[in-house]
């Protein structure tokens, strides 16, 4: 009698679970906002800043950036906010995703155009340290 119970509960919960998903969900890894359509990757990857900035030497921005005052910080959202703040005026993009180097402590958020076949058709990369200054920008 008890595992007749024990099964009956756990297909109930199973029939919740399932229950609350429906096709627009994209799970946890990912944030939509319906009212920008941006989509927003919650995964932090981690890059390696020394080898993203030696790809990009011929066409990184080094200077001429907002972010010149220390804001210390240690987390995926106020490096978003101060990435935004580096953007070009009227940049479009309706996708994000966040990057990490834990070696010199610098955030990589990286701004995108994508098709809905997944192409990047424009691409922005803020790199900010974990001190709150903006340290490379590239436009691709």
């Amino acid at each position: 009698m008890m595992k007749k119970l024990v099964a009956f509960l756990l297909v109930l919960c199973f029939a919740f679970c399932f229950a609350g998903c429906n096709s627009d969900d994209l799970g946890l890894q990912t944030v939509k906002d319906e009212e920008q359509g941006i989509v927003e990757f919650n995964t932090v990857n981690s890059f390696d800043f020394s080898d993203f900035k030696k790809e990009h030497s011929d066409t990184a921005k080094t200077e001429g950036f907002v972010n010149t005052e220390p804001k210390e910080f240690h987390n995926k959202v106020d490096a978003k906010e101060l990435a935004v703040k580096e953007l070009p005026e009227g940049y479009k993009y309706n996708t994000i995703r966040i990057f990490y180097d834990r070696t010199e402590g610098i955030w990589m958020v990286a701004f995108s155009t994508e098709t809905e076949e997944g192409e990047v058709t424009a691409k922005c990369s803020v790199c900010v340290e974990d001190s709150g200054y903006t340290r490379l920008v590239v436009e691709e």
